[in-house]
């Protein structure tokens, strides 16, 4: 990889204003930019533009990512922290959080409690308790299932549950 390219503003604004100047002298009405200003604007970039290459990287950190991703799925009744998810990512913690939300576009606590409410939607239509779901699905109790449902959903797990109950007699879905 090569490092970025360390430069000032004023002698980037300096280079765009000498080719821009160039191109206005060399400017003929329906012809194209000279291509001694091509030539100048595409120096101009190489020299001033970021010039990292992360295509390598991205496949490994989406990779770690998808572990990540996966683990909640499999672990929703547990408090997962986020130290813990960078252990199984061999990340920071920090690193792996901003990697999450750059590619999931949520944190990861928030995610995973997208999941544990997912499964609660799936418990509660299976008839169970409010209660026993919001056991069986990590929450503190019945009021922080409660609120993340509410939230999420936009309607109570007492409702959600009701209305699921009728639709499944009604044979809707």
């Amino acid at each position: 990889m090569r490092e970025r390219t360390q430069f000032s503003r004023r002698d980037f604004l300096r280079g765009m204003a000498a080719a821009r100047s160039h191109w206005r002298r060399s400017a003929r009405p329906g012809r194209p930019p000279p291509r001694r200003l091509s030539l100048m604007l595409t120096q101009c970039i190489r020299r001033y533009a970021d010039t990292r290459h992360a295509l390598a990287p991205l496949r490994r950190e989406r990779e770690r990512v998808r572990r990540v991703r996966a683990y909640p799925h499999d672990n929703y009744a547990e408090n997962v922290t986020l130290a813990e998810l960078a252990d199984l990512a061999h990340v920071s913690p920090y690193h792996l959080h901003r990697l999450f939300c750059q590619e999931v576009g949520i944190a990861p606590h928030r995610y995973q409690t997208q999941v544990r409410v997912d499964r609660a939607k799936t418990l509660l239509a299976q008839g169970l308790p409010i209660s026993q779901v919001a056991v069986e699905t990590g929450f503190a109790d019945q009021s922080h299932l409660t609120r993340h449902f509410k939230r999420l959903v936009h309607v109570t797990p007492g409702r959600y549950r009701v209305h699921k109950s009728k639709n499944v007699q009604d044979g809707t879905h």
